[in-house]
Formats: structure tokens, sequence, C-alpha cells
């Protein structure tokens, strides 16, 4: 699966990027902000993500976060954008903005189109792709790539070039001397007893289930434990010794252990 992060997901632009994600069968949303719904359910805001988003709750900024993404989405107003992806383009996998921010090459287009400055030229000469749709045709003499959201026409095009220029960048990058192994950690978990009576889940994944969804309520919570059951936690616990009423440790917060009927 994509790990997928949306920036400012707590916005109209945002929302629609939940609902988009929500359709893409390779994609899984597992970081969400919205500062100023910073710890509101998803599910609250926008009840018709409640279905596929029981369990998402707004969280705050955290740059650090973005290493852990393969893509980021950008859902901001031009500025806010401008600002912040240029902390995010060395850090995330991939990072969309769908701003304005880096829409024109020429920065000193920027003051009369969109009221402010450009401070970011170096992102302004990286590789671009500038795509039309038949609307833009109509109205200006546009000779380039064009796509159709309701048919896809050019779709495939596009792909296909965005493809080659990434093949083309890949190949531009210097040749490195030696061998770079790059060990991501174990997406697995482990189980260590900490006291009698007394477990401590230990992974990436475990951690981050509980970490991103809000414990207080019943339908986090039965979340949480459809994704444990996912990665086969029961069968671990057992094979470990737990027993019903035994305490169950996540990073910070404890469960009691119920065995599998």
């Amino acid at each position: 699966m994509v790990r997928v992060g949306i920036v400012g997901a707590s916005g109209f632009t945002g929302a629609e990027l939940l609902r988009l994600c929500a359709q893409h069968p390779d994609f899984e949303v597992v970081y969400a902000t919205g500062d100023s719904q910073a710890g509101t359910r998803a599910a609250d805001l926008y009840p018709s993500l409640a279905a596929r988003y029981p369990a998402l709750v707004f969280d705050e900024l955290d740059i650090e976060r973005a290493s852990e993404l393969d893509v980021v989405f950008l859902g901001l107003p031009h500025e806010a954008s401008l600002a912040l992806a240029p902390q995010l383009v060395d850090v995330a996998g991939c990072v969309v903005d769908l701003s304005a921010a880096f829409r024109l090459k020429d920065p000193a287009l920027y003051p009369r189109w969109y009221g402010f400055a450009h401070d970011q030229p170096e992102l302004l000469e990286r590789p671009r792709v500038v795509v039309g749709t038949k609307s833009d045709s109509a109205v200006h003499d546009w000779e380039g790539a064009r796509i159709s959201a309701i048919t896809n026409q050019g779709v495939r095009e596009l792909v296909a070039r965005m493809a080659a220029m990434v093949s083309e960048a890949r190949a531009e990058q210097p040749e490195t001397e030696g061998v770079v192994i790059i060990r991501p950690q174990p997406d697995g978990a482990r189980v260590d007893r900490v006291a009698d009576n007394q477990f401590r889940l230990v992974g990436r994944q475990v951690e981050r289930i509980v970490a991103l969804n809000d414990v207080s309520t019943p339908e986090a919570l039965s979340y949480i434990d459809h994704q444990l059951k996912r990665l086969g936690v029961p069968r671990l616990l057992a094979r470990a010794g737990a027993v019903d009423g035994d305490i169950i440790w996540i990073a910070g917060f404890s469960f009691d252990y119920r065995e599998e009927v």
C-alpha cells in the first residue's frame, strides 16, 4: 500500500482528497493534518467519510512524520504551500501541491497574478510538465498536452510523460561510490513481558495504529482491534502466554487482554 499524508485535510480541498484517496485501491491515508481541527475525528467533521475513515483523527503538522510517507498532498492556500513545500520535498517520498504556489515558472509573475512574491526560484527550475483542459484550449491558443477529467482523454499520455521525466531525473543523479544499504524498520510486531500479567507490543505498525486514532471512542477501539487482528497480534500474545485480564501496553496506552473464542 502507498502510505499517504494530507496536509490541510480538514479544509475543502483536503476533504476532496480524502474522498479520492478512499476510492484508490492502493492508497492508505495514515496521516491527516488540520491544525484548527487537531484532535477532531474526520468522521465528525465530514460524516460522509465516516464509513471509510471511522477512526482517523486530524493531527497537527509534524515535518518529521513526512519521512514515513510515500506521498504527501498539500491542500493549502498558495502562500502556505510556498512556505511548506521546501521543507518536505527532500523528506517525503513525493510531494503533490494542489495550490498555485509553483504553477508559473517565472517568479516575477507571481505578484501580478497571485498577489505574493515568490522566494523559492530553485524549485521552479525543477522539471515540469504543463497540461491544459479542453476549456483551456477553447479560450487560449493552446498547443500543449490536453487532458479531460470526464473522458480521461490524455491521462495515459500524461502518466507516461511523467514516468519518463522521473527516469530522466534519476539518470542524471551522480553515481555513488560503494553500496548504500537502507534497512527500513521491520513492519511486524514483537511482544515483551514487562511484568507479571503485563506485556508490551513493540513495532512501528502497531504503535502507529494506536497513535493515529482516538482511543476514547468505541468506533476507534473497534478499528484498532480490527487492524491488530490483521497483523496477527492476538496470535503473538497467545504465544507469549497472555491470558484474560492481562494488561497489554502499546506506546503509552494500556488495554485489557481478552482471549479470542
